[in-house]
């Protein structure tokens, strides 16, 4: 299989409906995902396969808090019913901030990625997010994260990094 090189395109606001109660709750219907469609930021990424990541913008930072990947196109899957179920539940839980939408992709023209690879990208996608928060609802590709760690090289504890694990971190190219 050749090599593919992905691309991230975003954040891209999600439009939304905020609660009547006056609080920080939300919710995403079905019309908004036109409405997040019908962006001309966002068209170039309609009929691409890949992955996404939902998030919430506050402050200057993101938290991720679902990771998918399509088999058809970004646009048929991304606000499903099941996907804004599962986003509504982010949102109407009253977190701050602004619903986002990441995209990865290929950066060549070709719209289509091979599903193995998908999958992998998918699997490190929902790992890496799930160490940034522990809550992202991704249940699938979460087992055993927490199982191990490298001292300052991967998931590691703050202050952990040495002189050699800079170096090896640099060797592995992470």
């Amino acid at each position: 299989m050749a090599h593919i090189q992905f691309s991230i395109a975003g954040p891209f606001p999600i439009p939304h409906q905020k609660h009547s109660d006056g609080g920080s709750s939300k919710y995403i219907l079905p019309e908004h995902a036109k409405l997040f469609w019908e962006d001309k930021s966002v068209k170039p990424f309609a009929a691409k396969q890949g992955c996404y990541v939902f998030a919430f913008r506050s402050g200057n930072g993101h938290t991720p808090w679902y990771v998918g990947k399509t088999s058809k196109s970004l646009s048929e899957e991304t606000f499903t019913p099941d996907k804004l179920n599962k986003f509504n539940k982010v949102t109407y839980d009253g977190k701050k901030g602004t619903p986002v939408m990441f995209f990865v992709t290929r950066t060549d023209k070709k719209k289509k990625v091979p599903a193995p690879v998908l999958r992998d990208l998918k699997k490190f996608l929902i790992q890496t997010a799930k160490f940034k928060n522990p809550e992202l609802i991704n249940k699938v590709h979460t087992k055993n994260l927490d199982a191990w760690s490298v001292d300052g090289v991967w998931h590691p504890k703050k202050g952990t990094a040495s002189k050699i694990s800079n170096v090896f971190k640099k060797m592995m190219g992470l």
